[in-house]
């Protein structure tokens, strides 16, 4: 049996991936269906649960434990039987060992920790503090638009949410006047380039093209999906200002694809790239295989081994754009889009399938991620604060209220109020929550805190806006602080996350940062293990595949050359007057690209290749090029780096120099089969063992060169060197062994752990969970 401890006890479980699985099963729990206490008393009374494990001074109730265990073997057959309970015992015990350590030392006081532990437990908390009735039809709603697109177009007079009386009238008849001269028949573009205040309806002439549910602010995708097809809405504001919508069309969503593609990169050398995806376009368009493409040229190695499909399905939203109109674009299952780039690099879609919007609860989860992030979860934080003013019995002194709200002046505006501490009236309640009381100093504390400078409010408008905030805030604070007695669950996952902490803290510090920095320690654990780190026979190769046999035959004799001609290098020639050995100052200046190329290359050899032209000598081909030669040796190229040719007679008016650059280095020779067809010539090099390298396997293991094919490929391999059967050295597996010493230092750990810390479990609890069979 496999569980998540016995998961994220090794290093491999980084303490991020640890954070994110918490955060989003957290996340995607709906509010419990188990109904909280009806406490009748002035605060919650936690109930005492049975003990099950101690492990030191912690004590690990039963519900804990079935908490932990059911949620790690949902699937899992042989649930509560005596095997399964035994086993993950044994793992739990061990994970609950590391966790008292780690308390011992004093991990979990840190001021480091306790913020982030108090960051994400208030993450944790979120779906706990939502008014379910309100997420779930929101949630419905946002379902139930999701099979439409929205086509519109806004118009848009600004003014803030919080402006005063005077502004927000003014910005509603500019908006009123707007909507009459609509209703009037006059063109909605032209009025919305001269009169939105909308920065891109200059552009747009105001049309948003299609949308649909959760792109937009709620109030705007809400009048968008009310409006009527060709109508004007009414007038609705949002947190930007107010605005009218007209709608052009609605069409069924476009619901998910699931693609393949071909990728290549453009990292490296972006030319090469477009070559080259435009190569497999054409193979592709005359018939070629698909599935051999993809295997033989695409460089995402997750996918080629997959034909190139991804492992997921894909709506609107959720691929860059050049990949979402290329994918949605593509309307017959096995049809293959052009081209598209991509920041990533180039690609080429197919189609493998189609569907429409996913059964809602199949995505439910997802959507409530959604509304809870979307504009649209004001309503919940409403819906809910108006719920825990009456369960927490929420009591207001309205005569104390006036007299806080009698202290507001025009500093509060300007974000400079503050209260004088003597004042007698301090002390009085503003408000209690469960009889716990709320005075005016913990408000005029709030407020000197929180205000910000508001010139657009009444310093009344905005005292009262801060207290709603104070209010609606220890609500929701008194509510936190409870969840842990009122939800079980909440308790748990707070309590296993903090331990999650901890755990990675006391393995980072024990196991995996010592296996990783213990250079001594490893070099002894290496040492007294050395017979389990061999390497078998090996070679060292070269190995060109081409789907072409005259491309390997064409291959063996280019590779017998001392240099190879560097064809990605191109130079301007030097062209001479009739029977002229002088250059003009640009020619002259056009010498320098060579210059700083071989200076830079040290590899690379220069061949000036001369001709002369009708009314010339033969001769005065040698006397340009040592001309040349003379001014490159001048500045620095050694002069066996360069070498001549006289090309003779040309028919050309005027004689010439060419410059042609080769180089030693092997692998101009891809540049040079590839120029035409970036596909013709592909080239491997390394160290491999049998096993590695599918060519390599085809032939006899023996220094040289060899050929070979299969499967339409052609195969040079020059095999450079045999390494026989060795332990390997540190350098060359210190991954792998520092893997291994860290299991080392983990074993020794858990046993010193036993040794230090007494634990006990209660058999009787444990044969009553072996009952619930």
């Amino acid at each position: 049996m496999i569980d998540s401890y016995n998961r994220f006890l090794t290093k491999q479980l980084a303490y991020l991936f640890f954070i994110s699985f918490i955060f989003t099963w957290a996340c995607q729990t709906a509010k419990p269906t188990t109904q909280a206490t009806n406490f009748t008393t002035d605060a919650p009374v936690e109930v005492k649960e049975t003990p099950l494990i101690t492990v030191g001074k912690s004590v690990v109730s039963v519900g804990e434990f079935k908490y932990v265990y059911e949620k790690n073997n949902p699937k899992d057959a042989n649930i509560y039987s005596a095997e399964s309970i035994k086993e993950y015992l044994d793992l739990f015990t061990n994970f609950k060992l590391k966790v008292e350590e780690a308390k011992n030392l004093g991990m979990d006081t840190t001021k480091e920790f306790i913020n982030e532990f108090t960051e994400y437990k208030k993450q944790l908390a979120k779906p706990y503090l939502t008014e379910n009735k309100v997420t779930d039809d929101l949630v419905k709603e946002a379902y139930e638009r999701l099979k439409e697109e929205v086509h519109a177009s806004h118009i848009l007079i600004k003014v803030e949410p919080e402006a005063v009386p005077s502004d927000t009238l003014e910005a509603f008849n500019k908006i009123q006047a707007i909507r009459q001269r609509l209703l009037a028949g006059e063109n909605f573009e032209k009025l919305a380039m001269e009169l939105s205040e909308d920065p891109s309806a200059k552009q747009n002439k105001g049309d948003l093209g299609y949308f649909t549910a959760l792109q937009m602010v709620y109030q705007f995708e809400d009048m968008a999906y009310k409006t009527p097809v060709n109508q004007i809405s009414p007038i609705f504001r949002t947190r930007f200002g107010y605005h009218v919508i007209k709608v052009h069309e609605r069409r069924p969503s476009n619901g998910e694809v699931k693609i393949a593609h071909i990728f290549i990169r453009t990292d490296t050398d972006s030319v090469q790239a477009a070559n080259k995806i435009m190569e497999i376009d054409k193979r592709l368009q005359q018939g070629e295989s698909w599935e051999k493409l993809c295997l033989q040229y695409s460089e995402d190695t997750r996918s080629k081994p997959n034909n190139g499909i991804l492992d997921q399905w894909f709506s609107s939203g959720m691929l860059v754009k050049p990949l979402e109109e290329a994918s949605f674009g593509l309307r017959e299952v096995g049809q293959i889009s052009k081209p598209v780039r991509s920041p990533y690099g180039w690609h080429i879609i197919k189609l493998i399938e189609r569907k429409g919007l996913a059964p809602f609860s199949e995505i439910e989860n997802i959507l409530k991620q959604r509304v809870s992030k979307d504009s649209r979860s004001e309503l919940n934080r409403t819906f809910l604060v108006k719920k825990l003013r009456k369960e927490n019995r929420f009591e207001e002194n309205e005569k104390n209220k006036a007299y806080a709200f009698s202290k507001a002046d025009n500093s509060l505006i300007n974000a400079i109020w503050n209260f004088q501490r003597s004042d007698e009236n301090l002390s009085k309640v503003l408000f209690t929550i469960n009889r716990k009381p709320y005075r005016i100093k913990d408000f005029f504390a709030f407020v000197e805190k929180e205000q910000q400078n508001k010139p657009s409010l009444s310093p009344m408008q905005y005292m009262e806006l801060l207290y709603n905030q104070f209010v609606e805030t220890s609500l929701l604070t008194e509510e936190e602080e409870n969840l842990e007695i009122k939800y079980p669950e909440f308790r748990y996952l707070v309590n296993e996350y903090k331990e999650g902490m901890l755990l990675f803290k006391i393995m980072e510090d024990r196991v995996w940062g010592k296996g990783i920095s213990d250079n001594q320690g490893l070099e002894k654990y290496f040492q007294e293990n050395r017979e389990k780190y061999k390497w078998d026979t090996r070679v060292r190769a070269a190995i060109y595949t081409s789907e072409r046999k005259s491309v390997i035959d064409s291959l063996k004799i280019e590779l017998k050359k001392d240099y190879i001609e560097d064809v990605r290098q191109k130079f301007d020639e030097t062209i001479f007057p009739k029977k002229g050995i002088t250059l003009t100052s640009p020619q002259w200046g056009a010498l320098t690209k060579i210059i700083d190329f071989m200076k830079k290359d040290t590899a690379a050899v220069l061949e000036i290749r001369g001709y002369y032209t009708q009314g010339e000598s033969n001769g005065i081909v040698q006397e340009r090029i040592d001309l040349i030669k003379s001014y490159f040796t001048s500045v620095g190229i050694p002069a066996n780096k360069i070498a001549q040719k006289n090309l003779g007679l040309s028919q050309n008016k005027n004689g010439g120099l060419q410059y042609i650059m080769y180089s030693s280095a092997k692998t101009m020779l891809l540049y040079k089969f590839n120029q035409y067809n970036p596909l013709t010539l592909q080239y491997n090099e390394g160290v491999f063992q049998k096993g590695d390298n599918k060519a390599l396997d085809l032939v006899k293991w023996e220094v040289g060169e060899h050929t070979a094919s299969e499967d339409n490929k052609y195969y040079l391999i020059i095999i450079k060197e045999i390494q026989a059967p060795r332990n390997k050295e540190l350098s060359e597996t210190r991954g792998a062994v520092i893997s291994d010493y860290q299991q080392f230092l983990e074993k020794e750990l858990i046993a010193e752990l036993r040794a230090k810390y007494k634990v006990s479990i209660d058999e009787g609890e444990v044969k009553k969970l072996l009952k619930r069979q």
